[in-house]
């Protein structure tokens, strides 16, 4: 337990004069002082243990693999045992705080501003610094790899964003992008392009006219953008990839195996495919309302807003009254999953299976009033509110941070066990496959059984009554009084 939490705990606990009945209470795995302080397992050499003070509101959590401090919504530290990654977010997604034993890495903003040290040795380094988009640092102590950017003014960035180098001066005054095959020269960006490479060329005067192009591969050639063009892809191919268009009255597409026609684009058209593709003939109507594909591996049929069924190899999507209801069924290795969604995420809901294993997994939410999870491997739960889960199901500061404030309701269930909580442990009831039972009502009630030994204790204490294998009694005033014998 971290020291500035213990304190505070100890602290709450001797004002309640509670070590003693904590003492004299074997089988307890929760002391439940609600709203002040609710410990679980902290006695169970191996357990996961949980502290929570004033409701979600602080707390300490720790399992197998995991140790948090948090103080909800703004503050959360984590450890994590395996990796010994330290994180700390502060107002998330504010700022975060992530350090290993070779360095440390921060971002604001979700990353809009970032930095990086690291040391990895033998003479190896990082340092990263970004405020996007207006200054980027990235040394590594490799010449051919490391820069700086300084935007708009001067800089230089190294396989970033989609190209080998990007470099400006006085951006849009003048820009080089590179890329493997060849580099665009510009002024007053997008306006002028010049294009230079050991096979390719071009230049254009955007929107105006562009031609560019590279022996055995592209040419490229466009006016008046994007209402006319003229490409021409994988010219070394028998049939090249031809994209023609003089918008909004005619487009064309075709490639070996491959014709599309659209007139008064993009409303009405076709697509015809043959060997050596699958066969597939498509035909749209007042697009994309309107649109009916047959072929070999895929199958559409659309009438939008109304309905909308479409399939290929492994994959089905349906929909119902757009976005009234929409289903989704893919195969990923050696699963099924099915997805139903109602208005995207009102209703949300994934079901995973695998027959040949005997696996079934699910996740659903009905926002904002409950969200439920099944791993398929025994641990299921449940909770009640939960607007946040359905939009960002893999984010785990949400849901360490968030998340629990809005749990007036919680089930969850494993190999081990039920328990079951309401209003942030006000009431908790739990049972575990040992035999092991258990009921809180905050610090007014709690009853407790192992199989072995059961008590009941009113005001944690004030009043006990309890039963063991050697004995038992009553004892008044949190073991002032003690009427407990032993046989």
């Amino acid at each position: 337990m971290r020291p500035l939490v213990k304190k505070i705990t100890t602290s709450l606990l001797l004002i309640l004069v509670l070590d003693s009945a904590k003492a004299q209470a074997p089988t307890d795995l929760e002391l439940n002082v609600w709203p002040f302080v609710v410990d679980r397992s902290a006695d169970q050499p191996g357990a996961d243990e949980s502290l929570a003070i004033l409701g979600p509101l602080l707390g300490e959590e720790s399992d197998a693999t995991t140790e948090k401090v948090l103080q909800r919504p703004l503050f959360l530290e984590r450890h994590d045992k395996n990796t010994l990654l330290d994180e700390v977010h502060v107002a998330y997604p504010l700022f975060s705080h992530y350090e290993r034993r070779y360095g440390y890495g921060w971002k604001m903003l979700g990353g809009i501003a970032n930095g990086l040290k690291a040391d990895y040795g033998n003479g190896e380094s990082l340092r990263k610094f970004e405020i996007w988009p207006l200054y980027w640092s990235y040394q590594n102590g490799n010449e051919e790899e490391s820069y700086r950017a300084l935007f708009p003014v001067w800089g230089t960035l190294k396989n970033r964003l989609f190209h080998k180098r990007i470099s400006w001066r006085l951006f849009p005054l003048y820009g080089e992008f590179e890329k493997q095959n060849h580099t665009d020269y510009t002024v007053l960006y997008p306006v002028f392009r010049y294009r230079n490479g050991p096979e390719s060329s071009g230049f254009g005067v955007w929107p105006l006219f562009g031609h560019f192009e590279k022996t055995n591969d592209y040419s490229h050639t466009y006016g008046l953008w994007p209402l006319l063009y003229n490409y021409y892809d994988d010219l070394d191919a028998e049939t090249p990839y031809h994209r023609l268009g003089v918008l909004p009255f005619y487009a064309r597409e075709s490639a070996e195996g491959m014709k599309s026609e659209t007139f008064l684009w993009p409303f009405f058209g076709y697509t015809n495919e043959w060997e050596p593709r699958p066969s597939y003939h498509e035909i749209r109507y007042f697009w994309p309302l309107i649109v009916q594909g047959r072929g070999e591996e895929e199958y559409l049929n659309r009438l939008a807003p109304i309905y909308t069924n479409y399939k290929r190899p492994n994959y089905q999507k349906q929909w119902f009254l757009w976005p009234l209801w929409r289903f989704e069924n893919r195969q990923e290795m050696s699963l099924d999953i099915h997805r139903n969604q109602l208005l995207w995420f009102i209703w949300w809901d994934e079901q995973q299976f695998n027959k040949g294993a005997n696996f079934h997994a699910q996740k659903s939410h009905l926002w904002p009033i409950f969200s439920y999870w099944n791993d398929g491997a025994g641990t299921t739960q449940l909770q009640t509110l939960s607007p946040f889960e359905v939009f960002m199901p893999h984010n785990e500061e949400v849901r360490d941070l968030w998340s629990p404030l809005f749990a007036l309701y919680r089930y969850e269930k494993n190999p081990e066990g039920v328990r079951q909580s309401l209003l942030w442990d006000l009431v908790s009831a739990e049972k575990q496959s040992d035999g092991y039972r258990s009921i809180n009502i905050g610090p007014l009630f709690e009853a407790v059984d192992d199989g072995k030994n059961a008590k009941l204790s009113f005001l944690t204490g004030l009043i006990e009554f309890d039963r063991r294998e050697t004995g038992g009694g009553t004892r008044l005033f949190w073991g002032l009084i003690d009427t407990t014998s032993n046989e």
